[in-house]
């Protein structure tokens, strides 16, 4: 079954964001997203969520996924968007 977009408002996409942002610092860890997907009741590991979401998700490289990589998934319905190349 595939994923369709979340069609929400920015304002909405940002709510979400600030949900798994714990710290405040405007990027989503990997252990952020562990933690916020416990919290949820979903188990996962840091080595799956790096894998399946933060290194496909970080355009930039640097281990987080900021609003901007965050919005283009979401809109992507939770996927990784196409690479631009």
């Amino acid at each position: 079954m595939a994923s369709s977009p979340i069609n929400g408002s920015t304002d909405e996409i940002r709510q979400i964001f600030d949900k798994f942002d714990k710290n405040g610092d405007g990027k989503i860890s990997c252990s952020e997203v562990v933690d916020s997907l416990k919290e949820l009741g979903t188990a996962v590991t840091a080595a799956e969520v790096d894998k399946k979401m933060i290194r496909q998700v970080d355009q930039d490289g640097d281990g987080s996924v900021n609003f901007e990589e965050f919005k283009k998934m979401m809109s992507s319905g939770g996927r990784a968007p196409p690479s631009a190349a």
